[in-house]
């Protein structure tokens, strides 16, 4: 099981149970504009739902970025 690798300011992850049931259940491609700690991409990894989908992750956070390209 993957999870996120930092706790960030303003996140999803206590949002998820209310942001979840209101997704498509089919789509083609995951964009996330505001990654901070990848609550929602990392939730949504875990349930396979990214299988086979070109994934976009995105921050206006250089240095959160990096750490995720190092990791």
């Amino acid at each position: 099981m993957s999870k996120p690798i930092v706790k960030w300011a303003g996140g999803k992850r206590g949002l998820l149970k209310q942001i979840l049931p209101l997704l498509p259940q089919a789509f083609n491609n995951y964009f996330e504009p505001f990654v901070g700690g990848g609550a929602l991409f990392f939730e949504l990894f875990n349930q396979g739902r990214l299988k086979g989908k070109e994934v976009y992750l995105f921050d206006i956070n250089a240095e959160l970025i990096n750490a995720y390209e190092v990791v």
